[in-house]
């Protein structure tokens, strides 16, 4: 696990039972001094009569299990301990290294982006509460050399966590702990729309129209939540919409990801932001390369990138360099597209066509109309 973070390492020891005619139950264990499988109250681990007394006790640093009722010495536990004990019931004991956050347990490291670490996670409570998080954590480098990253990391929560809707990740809370700010989020399993679009591009396939329609579908969805301003609340501009950002779940859910350079509209989260727009430049709307400030129809024409995209399966104004690429996005003939993919159903196309176009004031207005 990287050390960006200033925590230490703490052992956590899953404790697993197996049997024939029940599923298997797991317990963890945050750093145990002495773990009495049977008769902990905290373990509850339902061994088999016979099976004898198993302790787990830290010594010198060194988690190890022994049998209180067998005079042999005790066993260093390392990633995987297995044991098949009377009645076909097998015990197994994993330990491995985490970091502890609050009530967060980080896991595992899944990437890194501009303003921080992004960490798999647990979290527990009281009662055997357990569910898997994402964590994305405040870069120690920065908090000494730019510290507007730290007001930019909150405001990102604040504005996300305002969302409550089935195509926006979920925040649960943003949270410190010894100095070291982190945003605390459902953890989302599946691929992004990019990552989809690398796997049909690499096969010549791309997705039927009415798929890719249904997809966007709730892209839309989503926005409009984040786009109409709740009461108290201001209105919320993702500003980078793009394949990379947009999840797609087991189940067929779409979920818009990361709000790290969203922003409240006609408001700078940072100083840094007056250095030019923000995203990606092939989904980056024409208006924004004038200087004009993002909007709702900015994020609508980068939507709408993606659903061309999607359809005739290869890239509107990506080019060989980012240069080339914002001139396409500022110039290059965006061809309807039904002539790019005749099977486009009409209505379809006139959506695409009304997203794309170049002036905002003559765009698609809003994400319900896109719906």
């Amino acid at each position: 696990m990287p050390t960006m973070t200033p925590f230490a390492l703490t052992p956590l020891l899953e404790v697993e039972v197996s049997t024939t005619d029940a599923p298997p139950r797991v317990l963890s264990f945050l750093a145990p001094q002495t773990l009495r499988l049977d008769a902990d109250p905290r373990a509850a681990v339902p061994l088999p009569r016979g099976a004898g007394r198993f302790v787990v006790q830290d010594f010198g640093g060194t988690l190890t299990l022994h049998r209180e009722d067998q005079p042999a010495p005790p066993v260093p536990l390392d990633e995987l301990t297995e044991l098949l004990l009377p009645g076909g019931v097998v015990l197994r004991l994993r330990l491995r290294p985490v970091v502890v956050l609050g009530p967060y347990l980080l896991t595992g490291h899944l990437g890194c982006g501009g303003m921080g670490e992004v960490f798999a996670a647990r979290q527990t409570g009281p009662g055997g509460f357990d569910r898997p998080a994402v964590i994305k954590l405040l870069r120690c480098d920065l908090l000494g050399h730019h510290p507007e990253s730290r007001a930019l990391l909150l405001a990102e929560a604040r504005i996300a966590a305002r969302i409550n809707h089935p195509n926006v990740v979920t925040i649960y809370e943003v949270g410190e702990e010894r100095g070291a700010l982190y945003i605390a989020m459902e953890r989302l399993v599946g691929i992004t729309l990019l990552e989809l679009q690398t796997r049909l591009l690499g096969a010549s396939l791309r997705l039927p129209p009415l798929l890719a329609a249904a997809l966007l579908a709730q892209v839309f969805a989503g926005l409009d939540a984040a786009h109409r301003p709740g009461e108290g609340d201001e209105q919320i501009i993702h500003r980078d919409i793009s394949p990379s950002n947009l999840m797609l779940l087991r189940d067929g859910t779409v979920k818009i990801i990361d709000f790290g350079i969203a922003k409240l509209r006609d408001r700078l989260l940072a100083p840094r932001e007056h250095s030019g727009f923000k995203g990606k430049p092939a989904y980056v709307a024409p208006e924004q390369l004038q200087g004009a400030p993002a909007d709702i129809r900015s994020d609508l024409f980068a939507a709408g990138v993606v659903l061309y995209e999607l359809c005739s399966g290869a890239p509107l104004f990506a080019r060989d360099s980012p240069e080339a690429t914002l001139a396409a996005v500022y110039t290059a003939p965006i061809p309807p597209l039904r002539d790019v993919c005749p099977d486009v159903p009409a209505d379809l196309s006139r959506l695409a066509d009304a997203l794309l176009t170049r002036d905002p004031a003559a765009r698609l207005q809003s994400a319900a109309a896109a719906a």
